[in-house]
């Protein structure tokens, strides 16, 4: 059963609504339901008046900016550039104003452009026919005839989700996957077609967490393949948005990154939540000899020497990168500068690794075990 709401958890539910954070989102950063959330703000003084018929907040200001220069006239992509929000904030204000789209009496060719701006910013064309009332194919028959090629890659519902990265869940995720996803490069998009990640399958419910983050419309498939004559399960998940790779490739997630990826430069409150990223991904936590634990990292030169010295700072490590075979690699080990760092890096995490984060509970309990027993009757 999850614990009361502390003073502390007050403070920031209300910070991060006053920054029109949506609802859902503040509960995923404290892990409580939207309705905690909705009532906890209540507490606090906070009139939501009639119920919104979305979860995600536009300021009353750009909420009317959107409809001046919609009745303006203005064409979507306009629209979105002018306000600066994405193209499924518009759609939700317009039908939460009322507004038909003015396109649609004249059949799916007056929509032509709004369902070109819609299918660029990465939704799928299954997502597109369910906002404007057509199907799938009729939206796929659009993208070809106005000269577009309909990826087999879907996309998904937030394209806009690394634009800024300031939440412990975005944080995390941009550690997670700079250090196991993959912007794959196609002969149409040699920057970066869309992002894939592939794990083993015991690590699946973990890909369906990014999935559920992302709004990704594409399932997390299961593979089987042949590795030195044994059959391994893996578990993939693509998400096809030019949006979501530009934003990834301006963060350093490049298709090519194993040897060249800089380590994130956030905000001091953010780099937790970053480096646990990255250590799920590719790190290890383990137990030593009795009593004594590691966390290891592997992964380019910059990155591991930007944990080692994130880690100093935090633990007071004093632990060296070292290079074999083209790879870098450091290890944390110790007694109490490994449950430190563990504790910085894993407790009360939002989101984490399951099997990595019972290993750190494990050390954490460790300690606490070995802390009371040490204190005098």
């Amino acid at each position: 059963m999850a614990s009361r709401l502390t003073p502390e958890d007050r403070q920031y539910i209300l910070q991060r609504f006053q920054e029109e954070t949506s609802l859902r989102q503040i509960g995923r950063e404290v892990g409580r339901p939207d309705v905690t959330i909705r009532r906890a703000l209540e507490a606090s003084g906070v009139s939501f008046g009639a119920p919104r018929t979305t979860s995600r907040r536009s300021s009353p200001e750009a909420e009317a900016h959107v409809l001046r220069l919609y009745d303006q006239g203005l064409s979507w992509r306009e629209i979105t550039e002018q306000v600066h929000v994405t193209s499924t904030t518009v759609s939700r204000i317009l039908q939460r104003n009322g507004r038909e789209f003015d396109r649609k009496p004249k059949g799916t060719e007056g929509n032509a452009e709004l369902i070109g701006a819609l299918y660029e910013s990465g939704h799928s064309t299954r997502a597109i026919g369910r906002m404007l009332g057509h199907g799938k194919s009729t939206i796929n028959n659009v993208v070809t005839r106005n000269g577009g090629k309909v990826r087999t890659v879907q996309g998904c519902e937030y394209p806009d989700f690394f634009d800024r990265v300031d939440t412990p869940e975005k944080a995390y995720w941009l550690g997670f996957i700079s250090a196991d996803g993959c912007i794959v490069a196609t002969s149409r998009n040699p920057e970066g077609g869309h992002l894939a990640l592939q794990l083993a399958i015991r690590d699946r419910a973990h890909l369906v967490k990014l999935k559920e983050s992302l709004g990704a419309h594409a399932g997390v498939r299961t593979l089987v393949r042949e590795n030195f004559g044994k059959t391994l399960g893996y578990a993939l998940l693509t998400v096809g948005s030019r949006r979501l790779t530009q934003a990834l490739l301006a963060l350093g997630v490049t298709p090519r990154k194993s040897a060249s990826m800089q380590p994130w430069d956030g905000p001091v409150h953010l780099m937790p939540h970053y480096w646990r990223g990255m250590v799920d991904g590719d790190g290890s936590l383990a137990r030593k000899t009795e009593g004594k634990f590691t966390v290891f990292l592997c992964g380019s030169e910059l990155c591991v020497c930007g944990f080692a010295k994130w880690a100093a700072q935090v633990c007071g490590t004093t632990a060296k990168p070292y290079a074999r075979s083209g790879c870098w690699y450091i290890g944390v080990s110790g007694r109490h500068q490994v449950v430190k760092l563990v504790s910085v890096l894993y407790k009360d995490a939002a989101v984490s690794l399951d099997r990595k984060q019972e290993i750190a509970n494990r050390i954490l309990n460790a300690a606490e075990g070995t802390r009371r027993s040490g204190r005098p009757r």
